[in-house]
C-alpha cells in the first residue's frame, strides 16, 4: 500500500512538472 502511495506521488510530480513544462513553453512563444 504504501509502495503504491509513493509510485503515486513520483507520477504526480512528474506530470506537474511536465505541465509546468508545457506553460513555460507557451510563454516562450508568446514572448
Amino acid at each position: 500500500m504504501k509502495k503504491n502511495f509513493c509510485f503515486d506521488l513520483g507520477t504526480v510530480s512528474i506530470e506537474s512538472t511536465v505541465v509546468q513544462y508545457d506553460e513555460d513553453a507557451q510563454l516562450g512563444k508568446f514572448l
